[in-house]
């Protein structure tokens, strides 16, 4: 994603292999607004199927309560 070879990511997986598991990545506000200020959204929202947001979400935990 980083055309210009700004940064150096890496990304650890503890799995062997990648699939499907129904799970979720999530961005906080503060760090969405970082990867949008070093220019990572237009390449992120074509991964996305909605921009982040601010609106609060329930977590499992709260189901639970």
């Amino acid at each position: 994603m980083d055309q210009e070879k700004r940064l150096d990511i890496k990304i650890y997986e503890a799995s062997s292999c990648i699939s499907e598991l129904g799970a979720g990545i999530n961005f906080w506000p503060r760090t969405w607004a970082i990867l949008k200020a070093i220019g990572l959204e237009e390449n992120l929202m074509r991964l996305l199927p909605q921009e982040p947001d601010d609106f609060p979400r329930k977590s499992i935990s709260s189901l639970f309560r």
